[in-house]
């Protein structure tokens, strides 16, 4: 069976500038390479013309001696994905996001090294960079911060750090350069543990901010219904905010209320039942109503349907 010719490339690692080789004057198959190429490295071009292979190997001969070696030897250095990603990547984000990316990629070129191939990055290495960035030894930018003036960072910090490394090398093994080839074959860090954050903070709404803005909720209107049976109402804005006040519920779980899960009757002002399917822990409680709570609800339960249990709905278009 005939064999598809092979072509012989120098290999980089065991050619240096002064041993630069000529262009080669035959292309032959593996089985007859002499001892004089055996400082050489053999690829398949995937086809059987000998005339297009002699001709891609002078080339390449060419583009070594050019001093373009990158060309046969692509590392996925750090320095070469980055700027791969900050040029074709980065642009197509706002204002914010560009700027945070370029934050972290001269945090994680400080860390990793710009030469850093990033094809063999360890889980080692993505360890110690939890551990430095969890307790202030570098900074935002990878400096290595003195002693006295480290500062530990939260784990949610130290996870959109290690997301945007992850999402770069994800983009990396979708993105092709100009000769067509993916800058990476697979994703290193794929696996890799990403620290979550147990107690994240949340913005908080001072009493007098609560106050100023529950002062001026009841000015907003809605329309309800369309054509000759549309009417203005008062929005259910104000009532809303009371009830996230007074329980701490997200405004999605509010809305998700039905009729059922006002139980009015039952503790000194009523309960709420709060589904399971609006919970975060996924658990459904019932949960007593405070006099401020109550009042809001009583405000618009004679706005609730009849049929279906639920109040109106404003109409959409109007908003």
């Amino acid at each position: 069976m005939e064999t598809a010719p092979r072509t012989v490339v120098p290999d980089p690692e065991r050619c240096s500038e002064e041993t630069a080789p000529a262009p080669l004057p035959r292309v032959r198959t593996l089985a007859r390479l002499p001892r004089q190429l055996r400082g050489y490295r053999c690829r398949s071009l995937h086809h059987r013309d000998r005339d297009r292979a002699q001709q891609w190997a002078r080339e390449q001969v060419a583009k070594l001696m050019a001093g373009d070696a990158s060309l046969i030897d692509p590392t996925p250095t750090l320095s070469r994905v980055m700027g791969q990603f900050q040029v074709h990547r980065t642009p197509q984000k706002n204002l914010a996001e560009r700027q945070a990316d370029e934050r972290r990629i001269k945090l994680w070129s400080a860390f990793l090294g710009a030469q850093k191939d990033l094809s063999k990055l360890t889980l080692h290495e993505w360890g110690q960079f939890i551990e430095a960035r969890r307790l202030g030894i570098i900074n935002a930018q990878g400096a290595l911060v003195p002693d006295d003036q480290r500062e530990p960072v939260r784990d949610g910090t130290v996870a959109a750090d290690l997301v945007f490394l992850k999402s770069v090398l994800n983009w990396a093994t979708k993105w092709q350069d100009e000769q067509a080839r993916y800058l990476m074959r697979e994703n290193p860090a794929r696996g890799f543990p990403i620290p979550s954050e147990k107690n994240p903070r949340r913005p908080l709404a001072t009493r007098d901010r609560f106050e100023k803005v529950l002062a001026v909720a009841s000015q907003v209107m809605m329309l309800v219904g369309r054509g000759k049976k549309a009417r203005r109402l008062p929005s259910y804005l104000a009532p809303i905010l009371v009830i996230a006040h007074g329980t701490g519920r997200r405004i999605s779980a509010i809305l998700a209320l039905r009729g059922e899960d006002l139980k009015l009757d039952l503790g000194l002002h009523g309960s709420i039942r709060w589904p399971a399917a609006t919970d975060k822990t996924g658990r459904e409680w019932t949960v007593p109503l405070s006099q401020e709570v109550r009042a809001a609800i009583d405000r618009v339960e004679d706005r609730i349907n009849p049929v279906n249990r639920r109040l109106e709905k404003p109409d959409m278009q109007s908003l």
